[in-house]
């Protein structure tokens, strides 16, 4: 390896090292490996490279293929089992799948008849799990060819259908290819066509004709089905790059994101089942469409839920759903929501025991390093708890007895059911892969389900741990889980056993005393469990404002003031403004109206320390070069506004009317500012409206004629419309196409102009004929109006030769009358729009000549000078009459 090519492989190492999933290092680093000629410092270095990327792309099938070409070219025959052996289960690619078959193919040829049905065996298995797939079609043209191939009485015929009674040498055969013909026949794919013609002719080949035609009226509906959808879903996957590597949420960019948009619709569309397929082919494509999404999404939590969701609801049933469900605990072992949904389908399906394993593991890594070597022995470090808590009580220790006596009332029942966990350690595991994914010859077995678990345990311990907040979570969910299996004891002895985790928070307290009260009704258990958490979670305004909560609902109002005062004193400046509000909209719930004035001269005078005191801290920072002055948050500088609505909110229910209450979040910080630049109201198109409204409807459309006589003959453009409060905070979700347009609009404050009509804007718009014929004949409609319009002001009268004459005096114009020798025609036959031969010949009256410069044709005046908006009317006229031709 030179110098340089060294240093290269040595940086692109350090970047993958920094950035597991940068996926352009990874492709040079592969690039760089694969460089060199061969030999066997170049092989093993590519295979080490292939391991690493893999072992973090565990899903990435175009490099699985690049691998399992690169161990075919060294000739290991048992290395390429291997490698297909590890992915082929987990990628669900044709181009993969195709090689595995080639592979199968290779090995097996030169054996003869011999090798014929681990062929057919490799054949049926890849089909069984890829076979609804598009790009199957070419798969399914082998497979049926390589079943037609043998002849009667020949070894291989032998050897794929066996012996077949005197009479019935063929029926094997025929219904083989019949039931692979009619499989193919159901998936959309290039090749249908090909496919439904070879089908007819075997049914047409064969000697009963009316079984024939019955067998293809049957089937015929299904393939036009098929076909109907073949475009549908191809435009669907078409932008789809089912080769991407999977990277976590937030990776990826825009190209991430449209991906995962495009497989979320693609999934939808399969599950609506628009083939309207027999549940197993149904189970078969939606489980495809899953599986192949999960491995470019394989970091995505929903998509498992929804996998898992979809089995339980239509799919293999809860087996299945249990299945997905685990092995996406073990390929997201920090996702918690697929560890209590599958702990939840455990319970649900009558086996508590397994759900309680799932919890079990989970919290295996959220003990103190102490109990870590007894972490086999949960009972013992259970019946220690209730001692503890004495210990630890205090002056609560006399209140916590009942508990501490029930927790230990309750250690042989949690006993019981920790050995029961004991005794099941692998039940809630995926189940087995296929059996004939070991079938095929040098195909290694996959991983146990044992061997999962293991690797899921072992991923956690060896430092997957979860964070303070995850594992009080996990804790919490736990102790409800034993509420409903075992009971209020046991959930009582989860709380001992989680207390000893350093890490817990003051959610846990909380929740474990509200379960007591819900439960039991009592208030003296959650009184101490309360006063536990304040131990060591005094100052969380969380656990105060909980346990305020808890004790005004019992009417305790003096314990309730003592507790306020309790947490402020404990509690830091900068952390007790939620406890003061709290505070004074207890005060001026429950208390009388002096008592609140003190509170909230108190919680004043201690938000102006606050501020002095980070103002001075912020200044001396600022001096010394270490940080710029603090600037206060949105809504500190409305104090008087804050308080009043301590005061005055009450459920949701705002002293004000709408835009008041918008006005107020606002300024509160709590709804988005508006954007800069743009106006609240336009007074002068505000204006303009109410004198509109006022006016009658004929005044309205003379100066809405006369606004646009006046303006330029530039398109109006639309000014921006006065805002209205939104009805919700949340901002529009728009399409990727609106959104895209709307993008390229100009800001609304640099549009001015009249303001159409907008119903009657898109009633035009969605009534239009955009066809040829139609735009032809909107034209020829729009040149005949023109034209009618000029010959009314015509006659209206302009200066010139006489009334009503054109300037000049041209001859055969109108002079106040009718020329000598014109028809005068009235107002109604200028208004005709008639298309008949009489009205394209009516420019040239008789005894009419035509005005000078005019065109032929437009005789009398009534064409116009040539450049005229009627120009090129007869070009249209023209066209419609080789229509009408």
């Amino acid at each position: 390896m030179s110098a340089s090519r060294a240093e290269r492989v040595e940086a692109l190492r350090k970047r993958v090292a920094a950035d597991p999933y940068d996926a352009a290092a990874w492709e040079d680093l592969v690039s760089e490996a694969d460089r060199p000629r061969r030999g066997p410092e170049r092989d093993g270095e590519l295979a080490g490279v292939y391991e690493d990327l893999l072992a973090k792309f565990p899903t990435a099938a175009g490099y699985w293929r690049e691998y399992a070409d690169h161990v075919m070219a060294t000739g290991d025959e048992a290395a390429v089992k291997a490698v297909f052996s590890r992915c082929l289960l987990t990628c669900l690619s044709v181009d993969l799948w195709r090689a595995y078959l080639n592979f199968i193919k290779r090995l097996n040829e030169p054996r003869g008849a011999a090798g014929l049905p681990e062929i057919r065996q490799a054949f049926e298995f890849t089909l069984d799990r890829l076979g609804q797939d598009s790009g199957c079609g070419a798969i399914w043209q082998d497979y049926i060819a390589f079943l037609q191939a043998p002849r009667q009485g020949s070894p291989e015929y032998a050897a794929l259908y066996g012996e077949a009674p005197e009479g019935q040498e063929e029926s094997g055969k025929v219904a083989a290819v019949r039931r692979g013909y009619q499989r193919a026949l159901l998936v959309p794919s290039p090749q249908l066509e090909a496919l439904w013609r070879g089908y007819e002719g075997l049914e047409m080949s064969g000697s009963n004709k009316q079984l024939a035609r019955r067998l293809l009226d049957e089937w015929r509906p299904k393939y036009q089905a098929a076909r109907s959808l073949l475009r549908e879903r191809e435009s669907r996957l078409g932008g789809i790059n089912t080769k991407a590597l999977a990277l976590p949420p937030g990776r990826g960019g825009f190209t991430q994101q449209s991906q995962a948009a495009a497989w979320r619709e693609y999934l939808a569309w399969e599950r609506s089942n628009p083939q309207r397929l027999d549940m197993p082919t149904y189970v078969a494509r939606v489980s495809l469409a899953f599986e192949q999404a999960l491995m470019v999404l394989f970091h995505y939590p929903e998509i498992w839920l929804e996998f898992g969701a979809w089995h339980q609801a239509n799919g293999g049933g809860g087996a299945a759903a249990l299945a997905v469900l685990d092995k996406g605990r073990v390929a997201l072992p920090s996702a918690l929501t697929l560890h209590f949904a599958a702990a939840d389908l455990q319970e649900t399906l009558g086996a508590p025991a397994a759900a309680k394993a799932i919890y079990e593991e989970l919290v295996e890594g959220l003990k103190p390093a102490g109990e870590a070597k007894a972490a086999a022995a949960p009972p013992a470090a259970a019946a220690a708890a209730p001692a503890e808590v004495k210990q630890e009580g205090g002056g609560a220790a006399a209140d916590g007895q009942q508990a501490a006596e029930g927790a230990a009332d309750g250690q042989q029942q949690a006993a019981d059911g920790t050995a029961a966990v004991k005794a099941e350690p692998g039940e809630q595991a995926p189940p087995p892969p296929p059996a004939a994914a070991a079938s095929a010859e040098g195909q290694q077995e996959a991983a146990s389900p044992q061997q999962a678990q293991e690797q899921a345990q072992q991923a956690q311990q060896g430092g997957v741990q979860l964070s303070a907040e995850q594992g009080t979570l996990a804790w919490i969910q736990y102790m409800r889980f034993a509420r409903r299996a075992e009971g209020i004891m046991a959930a009582r002895k989860l709380f001992m056993r989680a207390r000893k985790w350093p890490d817990m928070r003051w959610q846990a307290y909380a929740a474990s005393a509200l379960m007591e009260w819900r439960h039991e009704a009592k208030d003296t258990i959650p009184r101490n469990i309360f006063e536990l958490g304040l131990k060591s979670h005094l100052g969380e305004p969380g656990l105060v404002l909980a346990y305020a909560q808890f004790l005004t609902g019992l009417g305790d109002i003096a314990n309730t003031r003592a507790l306020f005062e309790r947490a402020l004193n404990a509690t830091a400046p900068e952390a007790a403004t939620e406890l003061w509000d709290a505070y004074l909209a207890f005060e001026y719930d429950v208390g009388t109206l002096q008592a609140a004035a003190a509170v909230e001269q108190r919680r004043t005078d201690a938000a102006a320390a606050l501020r002095e005191a980070q103002a001075a801290a912020a200044a001396g920072a600022a001096l010394d070069g270490k940080a710029a002055p603090a600037q206060d948050k949105p809504g500190e500088r409305h104090e008087a506004l804050r308080l009043a609505l301590l005061k005055y909110k009450v459920q949701g229910l705002w002293p004000g009317s709408a835009v008041q209450q918008l006005c107020f979040e606002r300024l509160l910080g709590q709804a988005p500012a508006l954007e800069s630049g743009a106006r609240e109201h336009d007074s002068r198109r505000d204006r303009e409206r109410r004198r509109s409204r006022s006016r009658s409807p004929a005044a309205r459309d003379r100066g809405r004629e006369r606004g646009h006589r006046e303006r330029s003959p530039s398109p109006p453009r639309r000014g921006p419309a006065p805002r209205s409060p939104p009805r919700e905070n949340e901002p529009i979700r728009l399409s990727r196409e609106l959104a895209q347009l709307m993008s390229q609009l100009p800001p609304p404050h640099l549009l001015e102009g009249p303001i159409p009509d907008v119903e009657r804007v898109a009633q035009v718009i969605l009534a239009a004929d955009l066809t040829p014929d139609g735009i032809i004949a909107h034209e020829v409609a729009a040149a005949r109006e023109r034209r009618r319009q000029r010959r009314l002001g015509e006659m209206g009268g302009a200066p010139g030769g006489g009334p009503g004459g054109p300037p000049g005096g041209a001859p055969g114009a109108f002079s106040g009358g009718a020329a000598a020798g014109q028809k005068r025609k009235t107002l109604a036959d200028y208004d005709s729009g008639s298309e008949s031969d009489y009205d394209e010949g009516y420019d040239v009256p008789a005894g009419g000549t035509a005005a000078p410069g005019a065109p032929a044709g437009d005789a009398g005046g009534f064409g116009g000078a040539p450049g005229a908006p009627g120009g090129g009317l007869d070009i249209y006229r023209m066209r419609r009459k080789q229509q009408r031709a």
